[in-house]
């Protein structure tokens, strides 16, 4: 999704007029920034070549001279040469570093995404707040993908299986929106799997299988159904025959071999849940899915929707705490831009599978 000039220009201005009010007495040289690391690897190059063909030919001209220090006397001279302009430019560029990650650190971009959604995304979406909480926080069985497995668990039996600690980072930025005027939220959560946590056989077994302390990420949309329905259940990838079996959840049958092939169907009325899953619904996931080449499950009870977009959202997370300062402002402008569009995206994404699945009045 692109982001319109307006909030682009809009950004641009911001920047200027921080620059101007908070570092009036600063100055960065954008043109050298940009082109640092190939100013100083092709002058350190110039200099390295210089002083070896300056050496030779001092070596040349003394060459009756028989003493054993002058050819090392010349080579400290050039190697201090090449040093000094190397701390030099490196210092330089340090400056400038800093000054823009102080730009960086002193950016409100939360206006930013206020001005976004205010002028670049769907109006029927109201843009409440974005912080590290989920106003409407997943339903507490939410699916989730084991590491290294093709099998969801809900998050309950995850907890019993790997012990894990799911939890908000500062940096588990979330969405709070309202959505034709329901709560709709969008954001991560992390999952530590502490094997601290474990005794210590375990433990150790732990650490020459997995990696220690690892942590996943885990986008999810939730929302606020405008009705009740009466149904406690969830949609999940196909596991297979086995898997089935394994889990002790009977599979509700639907009227799609097609559907049944790719999606598994756990409900507490398999009435109701036909009501929800209509042959029509069943062919807009199967699209969708083709689209996509993913399947988003998705659980549902009474009237509260969570989807789980992404398993793997450790650099995908949403606003700009791990953005890139960039080389001068207008890159820093760009890469804001980029992010929001990006996150936007991401929003746009989860809406499209929340449509899919019928749950959109």
């Amino acid at each position: 999704m692109n982001i319109t000039n307006k909030t682009k220009d809009y950004i641009k201005q911001d920047l200027n007029h921080l620059v101007a009010t908070t570092f009036p007495n600063q100055k960065v040289k954008p043109r050298f920034a940009k082109s640092f690391y190939y100013v100083l690897g092709w002058l350190l190059l110039a200099i390295w070549i210089i002083g070896v063909i300056v050496s030779a030919i001092i070596l040349s001209a003394l060459n009756n001279i028989h003493s054993w220090t002058t050819p090392i006397i010349i080579y400290f001279i050039t190697g201090f040469l090449f040093i000094g302009a190397s701390i030099f430019l490196f210092s330089f560029y340090r400056r400038n570093k800093n000054y823009l990650m102080n730009i960086m650190n002193n950016l409100n971009w939360l206006k930013y995404y206020e001005f976004a959604f205010k002028h670049d995304y769907n109006p029927e979406v109201t843009f409440n707040n974005m912080k590290p909480g989920f106003d409407l926080k997943p339903i507490p069985s939410a699916p989730q993908l084991q590491r290294n497995k093709t099998v969801f668990h809900t998050m309950a039996e995850s907890v019993a299986f790997a012990n894990p600690r799911v939890f908000n980072r500062n940096d588990d930025l979330v969405f709070n929106l309202e959505f034709k005027n329901q709560l709709l939220s969008l954001g991560t959560l992390t999952q530590e799997r502490d094997a601290l946590a474990l005794d210590v056989a375990v433990a150790v077994a732990t650490r020459m299988l997995t990696d220690f302390n690892k942590q996943d990420c885990f986008m999810y949309l939730t929302y606020q159904l405008a009705k009740e329905t009466g149904v406690s259940g969830r949609v999940i990838p196909n596991q297979g025959k086995l898997e089935q079996y394994l889990s002790r959840h009977k599979n509700d049958q639907l009227e799609s071999s097609e559907f049944e092939k790719i999606f598994d169907v756990y409900s507490n009325d398999p009435v109701l849940v036909r009501k929800l899953l209509t042959p029509k619904v069943m062919v807009n996931l199967i699209d969708l899915a083709n689209k996509y080449h993913r399947l988003v499950p998705m659980i549902i009870e009474n009237n509260e929707v969570t989807l789980l977009l992404s398993e793997n959202a450790i650099n995908n997370k949403l606003g700009l705490t791990k953005l890139n300062y960039g080389d001068d402002l207008d890159k820093i402008a760009k890469n804001i831009s980029d992010k929001i569009a990006t996150d936007l995206f991401t929003l746009n994404y989860g809406l499209e599978w929340l449509a899919a699945y019928g749950l959109v009045d």
